[in-house]
């Protein structure tokens, strides 16, 4: 069970249309209680949600959080087809670039000589 609200907002929950049910169901959710209680008051006070919607909210957040139900992670993605071409194709010219200057410096000194 997560942490309790303190008297003051208890009761100002209690006036905004809360029962003691939903409370405890807020208490039983592992969030921080200050940071829960003003969330739920600026939900109210900005877009006019009543205890019910705000409920559900947090319960329908609360089953897709849930592991159990979570889909089969699939295996690892292989890399597309351009990545792996455009790899061969930096690698392969990379050693002509290489052949290329070598033979170009063996022409210049053979010139020289």
């Amino acid at each position: 069970m997560g942490e309790q609200f303190n008297e003051d907002d208890r009761e100002d929950l209690m006036e905004r249309g809360f029962n003691n049910g939903q409370i405890e169901y807020l208490e039983s959710l592992e969030m921080n209680t200050e940071g829960l209680y003003s969330d739920i008051c600026k939900i109210m006070d900005d877009f006019g949600d009543t205890p019910e919607q705000i409920i559900e909210s947090y319960e329908e957040a609360n089953n897709n959080n849930n592991p159990q139900e979570e889909a089969p992670q699939q295996g690892g993605k292989r890399r597309s087809y351009k990545k792996t071409r455009r790899s061969k194709r930096t690698r392969r010219s990379k050693k002509s670039y290489k052949k290329t200057r070598k033979s170009r410096k063996s022409r210049k000194s053979y010139k020289k000589r």
